[in-house]
């Protein structure tokens, strides 16, 4: 039976049995629960931006939270039904803390699902980093995924992009499916999340210099090959995409108070 014009409205969250608003939500109460967090005053104008073209159920929704181990986590829901749906998030530890940088996003549309879900820094590959980060979110990739490749039906991993080699150890990647496989995709984000933040909390003291070193990397090569502010700039126009590009590279803002 052809789709109705409800069901078709409802496309792609619908079809994937996930809200990615309760995902969004459910990501915030995971960071607020970090010492001393709190939530950040983002723009009125970017915290809920309508779409440049008025269209029913689109718009951007953008959440942004800090405490005593994290400078700024950011947390962006963008919807266009029935075309496509974003869930984005990047959390920043704060200068002189050894961690690196968690970054997922998930993206719905009609022909299927696409989701990165990594941790980012230059240091990696040391040896206590590696005991600290990359051993215990690889045991988490590793129980989502068995196999680095499936089927055609199954939810398959890849390799991160390119652009991104500098940062990336391959604790996580890119993962690709159908809209079925949305809520394990998100469950496998979360789960990755709650084990970062559990890290995070008792990562110790490492030199600024670095820090800043990664958070400077990850930027440009968002800014240069990041697909975000494209995917935004359809949405919300040119300016509002470039401000959200600023607060999910951790770039200096004046949007968040």
């Amino acid at each position: 039976m052809a789709a109705g014009p409800f069901q078709l409205f409802l496309q792609p969250e619908a079809r994937a049995g996930l809200d990615l608003g309760a995902a969004a939500a459910v990501a915030v109460r995971r960071l607020r629960r970090t010492p001393g967090a709190c939530t950040l005053a983002v723009s009125p104008d970017l915290a809920f931006a309508p779409p440049r073209i008025p269209w029913p159920g689109a718009g951007v929704a953008v959440h942004a939270v800090a405490s005593d181990v994290i400078e700024r986590a950011v947390i962006v829901h963008a919807r266009m039904p029935p075309i496509v749906a974003v869930l984005a998030l990047a959390v920043f530890p704060r200068d002189g803390r050894a961690a690196p940088i968690f970054a997922h996003d998930l993206v719905l549309s009609p022909g299927g699902l696409s989701s990165y879900c990594d941790v980012l820094s230059s240091r990696l590959g040391e040896d206590d980093w590696k005991a600290r980060f990359a051993t215990p979110l690889a045991a988490v990739q590793s129980g989502a995924f068995p196999r680095r490749t499936g089927g055609r039906d199954e939810l398959r991993l890849e390799a991160a992009p390119d652009w991104l080699r500098p940062l990336t150890a391959d604790v996580g990647g890119r993962a690709k499916g159908r809209l079925r496989d949305a809520p394990r995709a998100s469950s496998y984000a979360l789960e990755m999340l709650d084990q970062y933040l559990d890290t995070l909390v008792d990562a110790p003291e490492t030199d600024t210099g670095a820090s800043r070193a990664d958070r400077e990397t990850f930027a440009r090569a968002m800014r240069d090959n990041g697909p975000a502010v494209k995917r935004l700039t359809r949405l919300v126009g040119r300016k509002a995409a470039e401000r959200i590009g600023t607060l999910v590279r951790g770039e200096p803002t004046a949007d968040l108070g």
